[in-house]
């Protein structure tokens, strides 16, 4: 067993005691879908210091955390996930180089 797949299955253990994982569609700017991926969907949040007072919270970018090796070839921005039946465009990808991807998302 290579060095990747190591990691994959351990990322794939990691990801399993979730319980806020779920399914989700996914698809290729073209329309071609690929099928289901699972993760953990989430709102980020974002602190903001308005005149120098309290800093107050406040929602950003929706996200979607999966593993890589259940993404298809060539994922990347302008691809489509449904989530919690909301259709999203993937805006912005972030490996963390360990095998999770966030999906960054913007609701149609």
């Amino acid at each position: 067993m290579g060095w990747n797949e190591r990691i994959a299955r351990l990322n794939r253990r990691v990801m399993r005691p979730f319980e806020e994982t779920e399914d989700a569609a996914y698809e290729h700017p073209a329309g071609t879908p690929f099928g289901s991926v699972r993760g953990v969907f989430d709102q980020e949040h974002q602190l903001l210091e308005v005149g120098g007072s309290v800093p107050i919270s406040t929602p950003g970018a929706p996200m979607f955390d999966v593993l890589e090796d259940s993404l298809p070839p060539g994922y990347g921005q302008g691809d489509r996930v449904i989530v919690r039946a909301t259709l999203y465009e993937v805006v912005d990808v972030q490996p963390d180089g360990q095998g999770i991807v966030s999906l960054i998302l913007q609701e149609e």
